[in-house]
């Protein structure tokens, strides 16, 4: 009998553990969406509460000390919480953040019963502690619960349900607030319900092994900050990639706070309607993470984020032309969310996967750390167009399309390769199939260090070569500079050379980007040179960079357009390549006759 029930009891555990290794993922977001829950929940129903015991008159003071003591917490622990969660099991640091809400939640009743102004205060700075102490793992687990190819998938889903709950809990705090009579202490009921469901999810995520030291260095949380930052840029994009999420967290508090006074300035709403129009940008941003999602699959395409930013200039300039019509507002701000949601996924998902796992969670509080930062930047910018340029609501929304467009401009230069690449695989490869003869390409050599020297390719089929590979760098060779090439050279994975300027190997190695195992250079040569004028540079290559050569040359393109009864199918191109060989040429030269 015993021996029945210990099996019994075994097998349980057993489906359980299997549950929760396939749930693992609904598990964390459960955990976080909470979380996001209770953070937008509690701390509107306590700028609530305070403004009942201060007064009206005293409602703009009130959300400004709310707002800092939220922030404050997220720039000065999220180096610490980084170095933590690198050292600790991510898991047990999500379960121990959530026992440590419901606590505060716990704590909030005897403050909101006693109705202790610095009391919420207090509260308000806790919960945002333990949200800033869960962040780190709570996103750098996603890479250790699931597959990396389906990293990008899982961002997208954590990121929009995240927006979801904190849109679900702005809306809670003013219908419980509304509809309990103002009766915060019951309206406090809501968080703690959702405190301890996110508290048993957090049971629920399989457990994982720190990977980090168990020593915990000594150090000052900005030189910590300091220090991962200087890591960050030795990891090809990496830095880019920090800096950019945290810019996304900006663009989101400025549209926040300058859509209050624009709905009243100018569309003649008042000041609660204009906080309602936020979260048409809050579901854009839903929507938008999980197309990002879908787009990206299983690869991250930072080249969707470089399209997203350059939308979201144009769609902030857009903002203040559509001010006499609310329902073209609400469209705007639904799609510069829709685009904010595609711009961030693939940026999470890079730092994710390209992130080296013992530093994970340190990039992850840094990214923190700037993004509230930036939240921060936010209002003092508002400050800036208003009270010193004097400038209205609706021009702040045009000074916003300046600086995504200054923000766009770099990012086409920082990331043009996977720029080039998405547009290149994702819309020219669409309308054609593409085959090869005899072309070792550098997608199939990703790993190794080959450069590809290519005689008689066109410089038009240059974009399609794009669409094969994300490491590739191209470089145009030719005798003499033209004038357009300064601006072919203003994209990052393309550079014009002339022989007649000199070309070293060391050049070529400080041109490419990325990983020099990584990036596979392709030389285009121009009508004009020959194998024999590069012959100094190839040597070079492989004597000081060990690279392997390959020596091709175009000999045959042809081209296969569909016929009027299948006008839907996809033209053909096949590109046919022979290997130029040297000993052959020299044979050539040796048997040619000598004219007497």
């Amino acid at each position: 009998m015993d021996k029945t029930l210990s099996g019994k009891y075994s097998k349980i555990k057993r489906r359980y553990g299997e549950v929760r290794k396939k749930r693992a993922l609904s598990f964390l977001n459960l955990a976080q969406c909470t979380a996001a829950f209770n953070d937008n929940l509690f701390k509107f129903l306590t700028i609530y509460l305070l403004i009942d015991m201060k007064g009206v008159e005293n409602s703009s003071h009130v959300t400004k000390l709310v707002a800092v003591f939220y922030v404050l917490p997220f720039l000065l622990f999220s180096s610490i919480s980084g170095a933590i969660a690198d050292r600790v099991s991510k898991q047990k640091i999500i379960v121990w953040m959530k026992a440590l809400e419901v606590a505060i939640i716990g704590l909030g009743y005897y403050v909101y019963a006693n109705q202790m102004e610095w009391g919420c205060y207090v509260c308000v700075f806790l919960l945002a502690l333990q949200s800033a102490v869960m962040s780190p793992p709570k996103y750098s687990i996603i890479s250790e619960l699931v597959k990396k190819e389906h990293i990008a998938k899982a961002n997208s889903y954590v990121t929009s349900y995240t927006y979801l709950a904190i849109i679900f809990g702005t809306f809670m705090a003013s219908f419980l607030t509304q509809i309990t009579g103002r009766n915060f202490l019951l309206s406090l009921s809501v968080c703690m319900i959702a405190s301890i469901i996110g508290f048993v999810a957090s049971l629920n995520i399989p457990q994982t092994i720190a990977v980090g030291a168990k020593v915990v260095a000594k150090r000052a949380p900005f030189s910590q900050l300091v220090e991962t930052l200087k890591m960050c840029s030795k990891t090809p994009k990496l830095l880019l990639v920090v800096i950019g999420s945290a810019f996304f967290l900006f663009i989101g508090a400025f549209l926040q706070l300058n859509l209050i006074p624009f709905a009243m300035m100018s569309l003649g709403m008042t000041e609660v309607g204009g906080g309602y129009l936020f979260l048409g940008t809050s579901i854009g941003i839903a929507v938008g993470s999980i197309i990002s999602g879908r787009l990206c699959k299983k690869e991250v395409h930072l080249g969707v984020s470089a399209i997203a930013m350059i939308a979201m200039s144009f769609l902030a300039f857009m903002i203040p032309l559509f001010s006499a019509s609310i329902p073209a507002v609400i469209f705007v701000l639904i799609l510069v969310g829709l685009f904010g949601g595609m711009y961030q996924i693939p940026l999470e998902s890079y730092m994710q996967m390209f992130c080296p796992s013992e530093k994970r969670g340190k990039v992850v509080a840094a990214g923190n750390f700037l993004s509230f930062a930036g939240v921060l930047l936010a209002p003092l910018s508002m400050a800036l167009f208003e009270d010193v340029l004097g400038l209205t609501a609706a021009s702040g929304f045009v000074m916003l399309g300046f600086i995504l467009l200054a923000a766009s401009i770099f990012f086409i230069k920082s990331l043009s390769i996977p720029l080039v690449n998405f547009l290149s695989k994702n819309i020219l490869h669409k309308f054609y199939d593409i085959y090869y003869q005899d072309f070792p390409f550098a997608k199939k050599y990703e790993e190794q260090r080959v450069a590809i020297f290519i005689k008689g390719m066109k410089k038009r089929f240059i974009f399609l070569l794009f669409g094969e590979s994300m490491h590739s760098h191209i470089f145009v060779i030719r005798k003499d500079k033209k004038k357009g090439d300064k601006m072919i050279s203003f994209i990052n994975g393309v550079d014009v050379l002339s022989l007649n300027d000199g070309i070293s190997a060391g050049e070529i190695r400080s041109k490419i980007q990325g990983l020099l195992t990584k990036t596979s250079p392709i030389f285009i040569l121009e009508e004009d040179v020959s194998m024999e004028d590069i012959r100094p540079l190839v040597k070079e290559l492989k004597k000081e960079y060990f690279y392997q050569t390959k020596e091709m040359e175009l000999v045959n393109r042809v081209h296969f357009r569909p016929c009027m009864q299948h006008i839907w199918q996809k033209t053909g191109l096949v590109f046919s390549f022979e290997a130029i060989e040297k000993d052959a040429l020299l044979e050539s030269k040796k048997k040619k006759p000598q004219l007497i």
